[in-house]
């Protein structure tokens, strides 16, 4: 799926209806984030109509148009018959938690607002693999030479040697490896 397929463009005036989530996120995963870096908008507003009327009549007020403190999960449109899940930047008093006046399958009024899709998988390595990566760095041991191995095999190599020694390791033969082009990494010959 192409990254633009990813975002839909809702006109000021738009209808989206509030959903359940179909997919469970673990701890730590932010679907306001999520928003973040998909529509590529670091600091997006609230973008529900204010004021509204509720379904029960009820005035909606109490809007921070300049803390979405949520990604709301919508379909777009009043009585959708599409299933497509999107996520709208929206503050906690337009979000359907429990503080909330909005509930699943509430429609509300949007202004121009960028709509992406509710994929957790699209942006869960952004948010997750700087953690992790930074894990297996630590369990990494420093690396005792100041040249890389690439670096050290192509010196030798030039030098016209038969061995070479990188990181501890002695006796290395120059001929068991060469560069992958792909990845330009050295690899041993099988």
């Amino acid at each position: 799926m192409s990254p633009k397929s990813n975002v839909k463009y809702l006109r000021n005036g738009s209808w989206v209806t509030h959903i359940k989530a179909d997919e469970e996120v673990e701890r730590g995963f932010s679907w306001i984030e999520h928003h973040k870096i998909i529509s590529k908008d670091k600091r997006p507003k609230c973008c529900a109509f204010k004021p509204q009327i509720k379904k029960s009549k009820k005035k909606i007020k109490g809007c921070d148009h300049n803390n979405p403190l949520r990604g709301a999960h919508v379909i777009i449109g009043k009585n959708p018959k599409q299933r497509t899940q999107y996520i709208i930047p929206v503050c906690k008093t337009h979000n359907d938690d429990m503080f909330s006046f909005f509930k699943t399958n509430d429609p509300m009024k949007v202004k121009y607002v960028k709509a992406v899709r509710a994929r957790k998988s699209l942006t869960e390595g952004q948010q997750f693999g700087l953690i992790n990566r930074n894990k297996k760095r630590k369990n990494k041991k420093p690396s005792s030479s100041k040249y890389s191995k690439v670096a050290t095999w192509r010196l030798a190599k030039r030098k016209n040697r038969e061995k070479f020694t990188y990181d501890g390791k002695s006796g290395l033969k120059v001929s068991d490896f060469y560069i992958r082009r792909s990845t330009k990494r050295l690899v041993k010959r099988k």
